[in-house]
């Protein structure tokens, strides 16, 4: 079975409807609601820093999990 992680756009009052489709046809493992944060990256500097410090870390990480995952198989 793969595990697929998607960030998708979806108006206020279809959320409670994907939820209801997702869980009536699929395993979910995680669902979360995410902040809109556009206005605090255009305008805090420690908000833009911490992002793309995670993001180096997660393509770190992404590439370490390439690297050696068959060892684990």
């Amino acid at each position: 079975m793969e595990r697929i992680n998607i960030t998708l756009k979806v108006k206020k009052d279809g959320v409670v409807h994907l939820r209801q489709f997702l869980d009536e046809h699929l395993e979910v493992l995680d669902f979360k609601i995410l902040p809109d944060t556009q206005k605090m990256w255009e305008e805090d500097e420690g908000f833009k820093s911490i992002t793309k410090n995670i993001e180096r870390w997660k393509k770190t990480r992404d590439k370490y999990i390439n690297d050696n995952n068959n060892k684990y198989k």
